[in-house]
């Protein structure tokens, strides 16, 4: 049985939810801190793994591991995180991309850890 290889890296600051988006004049504003954010998740991702597991699979499995304040959508957690990843630890967004998702709160803290591990195409069924 192959094991497959699961990368994970320890972030030392908060993790942000991702914000809801808003409308004004007709026109969608962007977040600005939150882009920095999740431009931070990304080079911090590819400090520690550079491009290796943006091509060691096809499709995904993640598991999030949160310190943080008890407010906001756990969703909207785990969207951040993965919006973060998104071109450092995995080619696109795609929801085939993604097989399975476990998000869990540990604790209140400024810290947050990311494990991906996946499979390459042909050990795996992509219509699912």
């Amino acid at each position: 049985m192959i094991v497959p290889k699961t990368y994970t890296k320890q972030f030392e600051y908060a993790c942000v939810p991702a914000p809801r988006p808003r409308i004004m004049q007709g026109h969608a504003v962007r977040d600005e801190a939150y882009q920095g954010w999740k431009q931070r998740v990304a080079d911090d991702w590819y400090r520690t793994h550079g491009f290796e597991c943006l091509e060691a699979f096809d499709t995904y499995t993640v598991t999030i591991r949160l310190w943080a304040p008890m407010r906001g959508d756990l969703d909207n957690y785990a969207k951040s995180v993965l919006d973060g990843l998104t071109g450092a630890a995995f080619k696109g967004d795609s929801v085939v991309v993604l097989r399975h998702l476990d998000i869990t709160w540990v604790g209140r803290g400024k810290r947050f850890i990311v494990g991906v591990s996946g499979v390459k195409d042909g050990s795996s069924n992509k219509d699912g």
